[in-house]
């Protein structure tokens, strides 16, 4: 049995914030040093999983939202440092 699920505006913000985070960090994953190849494979392996579980359930959570939020931090704190 498949269901529908409506967006609320909260929802769609959170679910836009997050591709946009995505996006983000995987064109600065491009930046970071060779010596930061595990952590990029790890931001990596995790920014997919939760768009692959985004195209799946159509949504984002606030735990998951929050996540991207903290990779991007990291992402950026390698590439200044």
């Amino acid at each position: 049995m498949s269901r529908t699920f409506e967006l609320d505006d909260d929802d769609a913000r959170d679910l836009e914030r997050a591709e946009d985070l995505i996006e983000e960090i995987d064109q600065l994953l491009e930046e970071l040093p060779e010596r930061a190849d595990d952590f990029r494979q790890s931001v990596s392996e995790k920014t997919h999983d939760i768009s692959v579980h985004m195209d799946k359930y159509g949504r984002v959570s606030k735990k998951q939202l929050n996540a991207l939020e903290n990779m991007l931090y990291g992402v950026q704190k390698w590439i200044r440092d």
